[in-house]
């Protein structure tokens, strides 16, 4: 099992292999347990935990013995967050917003190499695309 700096090491290495560069506060507020509903990570009872904790009170404590479903966990959320951003900032006119941001963030998820991680975002898209279509 990996230490806490370890996971933090790994995912510099990871999020380095990105073609934007990722701000240190997305990077670091994984590795500060925090009060303001960001998950962050601990490592107890032998597993890793992302734990959301808002005002005292921990209502999200999602946990894995595989650093490699946490890895995902985190770069999923980083790759997500960035998308959101660029669509953000980058919205065309009479599209659906959520267009552009679905395809950044398979972009970026693909920019790691991992088929699986790929397949679970590609995954998550069709589904939302399923119960609510794009609205153009």
């Amino acid at each position: 099992m990996l230490t806490v700096p370890e996971i933090k090491e790994y995912l510099n290495e990871l999020l380095s292999k990105l073609s934007i560069d990722v701000p240190e506060s997305l990077k670091k507020d994984y590795f500060q347990g925090n009060d303001y509903a960001h998950p962050y990570v601990v490592i107890e009872k032998g597993a890793y935990h992302l734990k959301v904790r808002e005002r005292g009170y921990v209502f999200e404590d999602w946990s894995t013995k595989d650093i490699d479903e946490l890895m995902y966990k985190i770069v999923e959320g980083v790759t997500s967050d960035l998308a959101y951003e660029y669509a953000l900032h980058n919205h065309i006119e009479g599209q659906d917003s959520r267009r552009l941001w679905f395809e950044t963030h398979l972009k970026y998820i693909r920019e790691f190499g991992n088929e699986k991680w790929t397949n679970k975002v590609k995954a998550d898209i069709e589904e939302i695309l399923r119960q609510t279509p794009y609205d153009e």
